[in-house]
């Protein structure tokens, strides 16, 4: 029951758009302020810009200062201008930057038709029907819609990949002869060997020249296919699950909860269609859940939310050695010395911060400056606490420098005092402290002006601060090290933002791509390794959309995630993904 109420309100909160009843002498719309955020995408700089409520096209180019064609240029998949999506604008004020210049209109010159002409095998026209591609469209989407299957399209097309164009012609065969084809491929296919229900080995061996760095940086994914995935094929094609979580309290909707659910059913949607795989979801409220036979029979357990929530669906569960996957709060770690088959997800603060560290002595080299700026006389925090430990233990030569925030003005002579302008000085900053980070990087910024190479580290919450500027950020090349981070100029990313538009008819936030990314790498490991899936979390690395999954063995056959996204805020307005 619980299922079907929760799939009617995510089609109801993701497919029903907005409706505008005011009458147009009521219609005001909505300024348009430049945005801080830049990005670079394949050589070119542009604005990364989030559409608001009445924003147009045109209101957006003219504070910009570009054309509309201009923009489409930029997006080319952009059909609709939707509430919160995330557009580039082309910066015109970077260097190498030149306006388009628009060509006289050539006179028109009929030219005599032509018949398209297909590759591959020509085949009777009478038994395919033409489709034109749509910008939401997938091979896969495709091929669901009509009731054929991808590799049938590819056969009729002369396609040797899945990637295909908006506004491309595809012939997609009938069902006739999608049937007659089928019939005949089953006539002449040869007898299947018998299927061995064997654990595959749980040792992948890369290519010599592929070391878990190119692993990580490069799609381990693809390597795991090329190596593994290939010569064994799936273990396990009917993988049912449980998820569990706060999705209403009183008549109130979580709608951050409501988004990880709808990231799910994309991972659940995507292995059926691409990989054949039946992922048996079952979704309860918790605050309905209440007896062990709700969750009994399922390979895992995908939430709750918070530490205490987990605690009881452990003691719920109907076996301890159903894993239960804790997917958003860090804090559910300290549990991970009593429980038994917890899996932790995010990676804990402290995980950063060590990760912070280790950054900081791959970064140095002799002769460079550390500086630990903290406030002075202000009250120990978690984060200023372990931070400062971990640097004292690390070996690191630094040197420490705090001053109390109504000093901020006039402490420019002391710190270059302590900086090299020959050599980089990295800053590590010990403080959360919004007002006095602000400050700190208020000073630091006006001493590049001067010619100090510096670069700062931090803790992932530096980027949530409203009050320092971004471009500050970027003058002193900040280095984050977080549990999450969305890079939009993936190719991976990017697919997944053009399938859940297409399926959902809105943008995704980073709890949608929690929920994909979660259920997506642990169905694939499922598939692969059958009963053996949680040793294959201790191989190697594997990163997503917005994820990074690097898995340590804890106490009472348990697992905690340790793996952080690097992000570097570079000069040139880029913000640069290492890890």
């Amino acid at each position: 029951m619980m299922k079907r109420v929760l799939t009617s309100l995510l089609t109801a909160l993701l497919l029903a758009g907005p409706v505008t009843t005011a009458l147009a002498q009521d219609y005001v719309p909505t300024p348009v302020t430049i945005s801080k955020d830049k990005v670079k995408f394949k050589g070119k700089t542009y604005y990364s810009h989030v559409v608001l409520e009445r924003q147009t096209l045109y209101s957006i180019a003219q504070a910009y200062g570009v054309t509309v064609q201009e923009i489409y240029d930029a997006n080319p998949d952009l059909t609709v201008l939707k509430k919160n999506a995330i557009i580039l604008i082309p910066d015109t004020s970077a260097k190498g930057y030149q306006k388009p210049v628009e060509a006289e209109p050539a006179p028109s010159v009929p030219e005599p038709e032509k018949k398209a002409e297909t590759p591959g095998e020509q085949l009777p026209e009478s038994g395919y029907t033409e489709y034109i591609v749509k910008w939401n469209d997938t091979l896969y989407s495709i091929a669901e819609k009509f009731g054929v299957t991808v590799e049938s399209i590819q056969k009729a097309n002369g396609l040797t990949d899945t990637k295909i164009k908006k506004r491309q012609v595809l012939r997609i065969p009938t069902p006739e002869t999608f049937a007659a084809q089928q019939a005949a491929a089953a006539a002449t296919a040869p007898a299947e060997t018998p299927h061995r229900e064997e654990e595959p080995p749980l040792t992948v061996i890369l290519p010599a020249e592929a070391s878990v760095e190119t692993a990580d940086t490069a799609s381990t994914a693809s390597l795991w296919q090329e190596n593994f995935y290939d010569r064994t094929g799936y273990v396990r094609t009917e993988i049912p699950f449980a998820l569990v979580l706060p999705f209403q309290k009183g008549t109130k909707v979580s709608d951050n909860n409501v988004d990880f659910y709808s990231g799910v059913l994309m991972a659940v949607r995507e292995m059926s269609l691409r990989e054949g795989i039946n992922a048996d979801l079952r979704v309860y409220d918790m605050e309905e859940l209440s007896s062990a036979s709700q969750l009994r029979g399922v390979d895992f357990i995908l939430g709750p939310v918070s530490r205490e929530a987990v605690s009881k669906v452990l003691g719920l569960r109907p076996d301890n050695d159903i894993p239960v996957v804790s997917p958003l709060d860090p804090k559910v770690s300290s549990l991970l010395s009593s429980a038994e088959d917890l899996i932790q997800v995010p990676a804990s603060n402290d995980m950063q911060y060590a990760d912070l560290i280790q950054w900081l002595q791959e970064d140095y080299s002799v002769g460079e400056k550390i500086l630990l700026i903290s406030e002075k006389e202000a009250a120990a925090t978690d984060y200023s606490t372990r931070i400062s430990a971990r640097l004292a233990h690390s070996g690191l030569p630094y040197k420490v420098f705090s001053y109390g925030i109504l000093q901020g003005r006039n402490i420019t002579g002391s710190l270059t005092e302590m900086l090299s302008k020959e050599r980089t000085n990295r800053i590590l900053i010990a403080s959360e402290n919004e007002a006095f980070v602000n400050d700190v990087i208020r000073n630091l910024n006006v001493l590049t002006h001067k010619d100090y190479p510096i670069e700062v580290y931090g803790p992932a919450k530096f980027r949530s601060f409203e009050t320092i500027e971004v471009e500050a950020f970027h003058s002193v090349r900040l280095h984050v090290s977080s549990a999450y981070h969305i890079d939009y100029t993936n190719e991976e990313v990017h697919r997944f933002l053009m399938e859940y538009r297409a399926f959902c008819q809105t943008e995704p936030g980073p709890y949608a791509f929690q929920g994909y990314d979660i259920a997506s790498y642990l169905l694939r490991r499922i598939a692969r390794y059958g009963d053996a899936w949680k040793e294959s979390l201790l191989q190697i690395p594997e990163t997503m959309t917005q994820l990074r999954f690097d898995f340590k063995r804890s106490r009472n056959d348990s697992y905690e995630n340790n793996g952080t996204r690097r992000v570097i805020y570079d000069k040139d307005f880029t913000i640069r993904t290492v890890r």
